[in-house]
């Protein structure tokens, strides 16, 4: 199989990866075992990658002037040597029989880039013909299939110096993947399948988080399909890269934003100079360097057990009590302890990332080093990394176990250059439980990685210096039977619910709404507390309302309107009412509770998860605030 044509049955020889990190690994054809191939020394890994970028064939001298532009004599004989050795039984694929020129025989490689190559030529073939649309577009899925980040992510001369002949192959490619999700995200959209548009626009912002077009798409996308949530959460993030770079939203794109969110029914986080407004951000989470985030005593309890390096510390709560927002100020004092810090958001993963425990996992790791390389706290990257382990055997087991290409990358890959440690947040867990095919392998295997902890020999060290922060919404007992593949049970467990009335009062304090010491604006935050027990998303969308133009202020038109399907609250109200009146079972549940009856235990713990109900268990479910029974009331009898 040659190693541009990505297909063929035919079981590869050599198998190579460029986009990322760099793997190579020989294939034994009887078992189909890979070997790690050992090439960090004398750039033995850098000249089989310079081979392949050049198609298999490059003259003495090229590589020599590009690999050993400073070195006194030219160790390119000692690397070639080293790769024959390494390529065993097939070291005649390596040809250097005419002196000027090395040929590296590419049938039966399977090398990522070359495939990428050969799918995105396949595809400007295909432009301008009549059929253009399946044929291509099939192409250049096969293309964004096999990349897999930055070409050769992790190289570099020094820390903080790239090199010179990858920078033009890198950027080649990197504009070719781009245009290709461009591309297939346009042809989603002419088909009106928002939601595979929004799978290759949240590939292309993972990729290329530095092009605005990729998430001003992403946005506009998720507004139209009415996930104004999201929406928000995508712009927070945005933000929150262009500020790393000391840059903000371009005018126009905050006018697009702020449209949209119009539209979507979702106030804006800030006025056009950038100042807080109102309750700031509403919804996702916060900016860690908010002046409005209002603290708690769970703010604490996570401080002191990261500051202890817990293994797991778990944030559980329902929806939109404020896990994300706590997650990320927890991450941000880490980071300036000198922690590395990253940050797994499964909300952010395409579909595709979860339909097989190798898709997953391959999204994680690279999901991580590319944080890893962005991050200034981590040590410069070793040469080469290994594939999966240092021997035949582990490889092997590799491939029938995806997690250990995970649990060595971050072994090797992120312990190994954190010296202060690593705190890594897995926010919004939940989407897994809804996957049967990974959802016990990936928290079976967090769990393992705390049990190391407890066995402290040399190989378990580095482990000693990880700590998961997981949010869940979700009750995991509901899906993870087995209490000894849970990491649910296990480390710190920290709860959050609704603000309590001196949190509740605090946020007036700080957002300067109702926040006087007389006797109305007293009586107006008792209301608001009344009808929204504290809950923190309604709170900070209500102070939105009350601090926009002709609405300043009005706590009693705002209590007036707040249950109805065109009020305030509305899209809020509407989004959680759909699931809900579309299942008879989460209807009777909400109907129960209602009238202050047990009701089902599974429906009663997917509503509290939700946010919906409260209580602690089936046989105790009451409305998760006033409104919420005010609304639901109606709209239960309405269906009735």
């Amino acid at each position: 199989m040659d190693a541009g044509d990505g297909g063929g049955a035919r079981t590869p020889w050599l198998r190579v990866r460029l986009f990322g990190r760099f793997e190579a690994a020989r294939v034994h054809e009887a078992s189909g075992a890979e070997t790690p191939l050992e090439l960090s020394q004398r750039r033995a890994d850098r000249l089989l990658a310079f081979l392949l970028l050049r198609k298999g064939r490059a003259e003495r001298c090229e590589i020599s002037e590009t690999l050993w532009p400073e070195a006194a004599t030219n160790p390119l004989d000692h690397s070639l040597r080293l790769l024959r050795e390494q390529l065993g039984d097939q070291a005649g694929r390596l040809e250097t029989r005419q002196q000027s020129v090395v040929r590296l025989d590419l049938n039966g490689v399977d090398c990522d880039v070359l495939a990428f190559d050969a799918e995105i030529a396949r595809a400007a073939a295909l432009s301008g013909a009549a059929e253009e649309g399946g044929a291509a577009d099939a192409a250049r899925e096969r293309a964004v299939a096999r990349y897999g980040g930055s070409l050769l992510a992790f190289w570099r001369e020094e820390p903080t110096t790239e090199i010179p002949w990858l920078e033009t192959e890198r950027a080649r490619r990197a504009a070719q993947c781009q245009e290709a999700l461009w591309a297939l995200a346009m042809r989603a959209r002419r088909a009106n399948d928002g939601a595979r548009e929004a799978d290759w626009l949240r590939l292309h912002v993972r990729y290329f988080p530095r092009r605005d077009r990729g998430w001003r798409a992403l946005i506009r996308t998720l507004a139209e399909a009415g996930d104004a949530l999201e929406a928000v959460e995508v712009y927070t993030r945005y933000q929150a890269a262009l500020r790393q770079l000391d840059q903000r939203p371009a005018p126009e794109f905050t006018a697009l934003y702020r449209e949209l969110l119009e539209r979507a029914e979702v106030p804006p986080a800030t006025d056009e100079g950038g100042a807080a407004t109102g309750p700031g951000t509403i919804g996702g989470a916060l900016p860690p360097d908010t002046p409005l985030y209002v603290e708690r005593d769970a703010d604490a309890r996570v401080a002191t057990a990261l500051a202890r390096r817990e293994s797991i510390v778990l944030l559980i709560g329902p929806r939109e009590t404020g896990k994300s927002s706590l997650a990320a100020r927890a991450l941000a004092r880490a980071g300036r302890g000198g922690t590395l810090t990253l940050h797994t958001d499964f909300q952010s993963l395409a579909r595709a990332d979860l339909e097989s425990a190798p898709a997953l996992y391959r999204a994680l790791t690279e999901q991580l080093a590319d944080q890893v390389a962005r991050s200034p706290l981590a040590l410069p990257p070793p040469t080469s990394l290994p594939l999966a382990a240092a021997t035949a055997a582990a490889a092997a087991a590799a491939a029938c176990a995806p997690s250990l290409l995970l649990e060595r990358f971050v072994q090797s890959g992120v312990l190994a250059r954190a010296p202060q440690g690593v705190v890594w947040c897995l926010d919004s867990v939940d989407r897994l439980f809804e996957c049967p095919g990974v959802r016990d392998d990936f928290f079976a295997l967090l769990r393992s990685w705390h049990e190391k902890r407890a066995y402290p020999s040399a190989a378990n060290r580095a482990w000693q210096h990880l700590s998961l922060v997981v949010a869940c919404a979700t009750e995991a007992r509901l899906y993870i039977r087995d209490l000894n593949q849970s990491p649910f049970n296990v480390g710190v467990r920290v709860e959050l619910g609704d603000f309590d009335p001196a949190q509740a009062a605090r946020l007036h304090t700080l957002c300067r709404t109702l926040d006087g010491d007389d006797p109305s604006d007293s009586a107006a935050r008792a209301a608001l507390y009344e009808l929204l027990g504290g809950h923190p998303y309604l709170t900070r969308r209500a102070l939105a309302w009350l601090a926009e133009g002709e609405n300043t202020g009005d706590v009693t038109a705002f209590l007036a309107s707040a249950d109805r399907d065109d009020g305030p609250l509305g899209s809020h109200l509407r989004r959680l009412a759909e699931p809900i009146v579309s299942d008879p079972a989460l209807s009777e549940a909400v109907g129960q509770a209602l009238a202050g009856r047990p009701c089902h235990e599974e429906a009663f713990f997917r509503l509290r998860s939700a946010g919906v109900l409260s209580g602690l268990s089936a046989q105790d479910p009451r409305p998760r605030c006033a409104l919420y029974a005010r609304y639901f009331g109606r709209r239960l009898a309405r269906a009735a």
